[in-house]
């Protein structure tokens, strides 16, 4: 045996504990521009690329001096997680809103544009790098 047929062996069981933690649902959408015919211009319609389930985690918190007027910067990377199986179609520029959030309700609604995707050979999860929208 070698680590790597170790590995390909455990896998799915290591996803499945993986989604086993991801108790939030969310739906994430892509905007898809097309023409109207009836207006003659160009419309934005979102389009429903996932929904399931997924978790909301804030991957590291910094506060930092920002500049010379001594003012406070509070910089914090989020990731969505999602089931690596489930979410293919997800790509940078998506907007994820939150439909469920079973430990922290004042996520619900909140949308988070996705800033890159994440592709990786022994992936527990897929880790989107995301921002919160205001």
């Amino acid at each position: 045996m070698s680590l790597g047929t170790d590995l390909a062996a455990a896998l799915p069981e290591l996803r499945a504990q993986a989604e086993s933690m991801m108790l939030d649902t969310c739906t994430i959408t892509r905007s898809v521009r097309t023409w109207d015919e009836g207006t003659a211009s160009w419309v934005d319609a979102p389009t429903t690329v996932y929904t399931g389930a997924c978790e909301v985690k804030a991957e590291n918190v910094q506060a930092a001096e920002a500049d010379a007027q001594g003012q406070l910067l509070i910089v914090q990377s989020l990731i969505l997680k999602l089931p690596v199986a489930a979410s293919v179609d997800v790509a940078p520029g998506d907007v994820a809103t939150l439909t469920v959030c079973r430990f922290d309700p004042q996520l619900v609604g909140k949308r988070l544009r996705v800033g890159a995707s994440h592709h990786q050979s022994f992936a527990t999860a897929r880790r989107l790098p995301v921002k919160e929208e205001s």
